[in-house]
């Protein structure tokens, strides 16, 4: 009989669980933020919603945009008067009510027309920065009539090496971003600020990279030489794309990251995957079976990288590339099976402590291990596997055990799920029959 093992020692934690399960996008959307998916972004738990101005394209010209904030270059920025937070302090307040923290884009979104409109060298780089260093004292200090949301992330610009994203130089906006990097962290010291979500790395391990893409890795390294070399600036974190081929393609990617960050002499910068998916999800890939298993091991793979935090995207449920959840034409929810995964993640991500989990044949099982206080739990996704598993726990006892098996595909991408709660633990040993491409999250008490 095949049988594979995965063993879990829970007196051996390895370190803090990373902030890997994030989102793009707060819970509400629509022109009015009428779709409300807050109690789903509570069960997948994310530790941070990145919050960009990008995913509400429909309602561009109300949230986030610098230009949406502070309307008219002509004013004053030290006035209350010359801002309007009104809209997007309603974006930001749906964020934290779903009890993620924030991790905010100051700048514009891309803007795919031949005349850029807001996306442009600004006459006064200094006042961009002062107009940024209010926004920031208006959602973490209070003023303007604000909050205290203890924002930890700020994003300067985004997506500025692309034709849609900045239509002034390279070196217009290294310096744009260096006047207000330098004036953030003058005025607001304990903020960590970075850049710039990066088209990221394909072109390093893919024959047919685009013009465009080749290009991303001459705009990175002329950033990080000016930042380092020529004007001396703050990068607290560096954030880049990844839309891979495979999980493992993730893995690869974070080492490029690395790699060039430790060329710069930038070894304490954070490299952040701003926006994650698996290719093929825009054509409906994720209806299919293998979706939420590729999906769990391409987390799983990601927690055990070197990156430091990573966002899903995109979770507009209008968007093509959401493969959790979508609205039928009567706006009801859908849910797709891989949401579940999220949901795993979330639950394994609140216990806090990462644990020791090997497993045998890597290419066959992935697994992942957490314990809080009490409870233990642990995901793991077969691949080409289909047989028994043994999963062998150590180091703690428990009594009872719960599992949930997710499978995807099904009518529209709904799935198939198994279930059961309040099983009794005998000998510190659970056997499961599994089949290729299923995801198994078991709690532990």
């Amino acid at each position: 009989m095949i049988k594979r093992t995965v063993s879990i020692d829970f007196s051996r934690k390895t370190g803090k669980f990373k902030p890997i399960n994030c989102l793009n996008n707060g819970p509400k959307f629509g022109m009015e933020l009428e779709y409300d998916f807050t109690e789903q972004y509570k069960e997948m738990a994310p530790g941070f919603v990145r919050v960009s101005g990008v995913e509400a394209p429909y309602a561009s010209s109300r949230y986030l945009d610098l230009h949406c904030i502070f309307p008219d270059m002509e004013l004053d920025e030290r006035f209350e008067a010359s801002y309007n937070f009104a809209p997007t302090d309603r974006y930001l307040a749906s964020v934290k009510e779903c009890g993620a923290d924030i991790f905010l884009r100051l700048g514009e979104s891309p803007e795919p027309y031949e005349v850029k409109t807001h996306n442009r060298p600004p006459r006064d780089y200094g006042k961009i920065a002062r107009i940024c260093e209010r926004i920031i004292a208006h959602y973490n200090k209070g003023w303007a009539n604000g909050f205290k949301y203890n924002i930890k992330y700020v994003e300067i610009m985004c997506d500025v090496d692309t034709e849609s994203g900045w239509s002034g130089t390279p070196r217009e906006y290294y310096e744009l971003y260096s006047t207000v990097a330098n004036h953030l962290k003058e005025t607001h010291p304990k903020l960590k600020v970075g850049a710039y979500s990066s088209g990221g790395f394909f072109s390093l391990n893919h024959y047919n990279g685009s013009k465009e893409q080749k290009a991303y890795i001459d705009f990175m390294e002329g950033f990080f030489s000016y930042i380092t070399r020529e004007k001396k600036t703050p990068l607290d974190f560096f954030s880049w794309k990844c839309y891979a081929d495979s999980p493992e393609e993730i893995s690869l990617h974070a080492n490029y990251a690395k790699s060039y960050l430790g060329q710069y002499g930038l070894k304490k910068t954070q490299s952040v995957i701003s926006e994650f998916n698996l290719k093929g999800t825009d054509t409906g890939a994720f209806l299919e079976r293998k979706y939420p298993s590729t999906l769990a091991r391409a987390i799983i793979i990601a927690q055990k990288s070197n990156i430091d935090m990573m966002f899903y995207s995109h979770l507009d449920p209008m968007s093509k590339w959401n493969s959790l959840y979508t609205l039928s034409a009567r706006c009801d929810k859908h849910f797709y099976s891989a949401y579940h995964v999220m949901t795993a993640f979330g639950a394994l991500s609140s216990l806090g402590n990462i644990v020791d989990s090997t497993e045998d044949y890597r290419t066959e099982i992935y697994s992942l291990a957490t314990l809080g206080n009490e409870d233990g739990a642990c995901v793991f996704s077969t691949s080409d596997y289909s047989g028994v598993v043994e999963i062998k726990l150590t180091g703690k006892s428990f009594k009872t055990y719960s599992i949930k098996g997710i499978i995807g595909g099904g009518e529209k991408g709904c799935g198939f799920f198994t279930e059961e709660r309040g099983l009794p633990l005998r000998n510190d040993m659970i056997t499961l029959r599994v089949g290729k491409n299923e995801v198994y999250f078991l709690r532990f008490s």
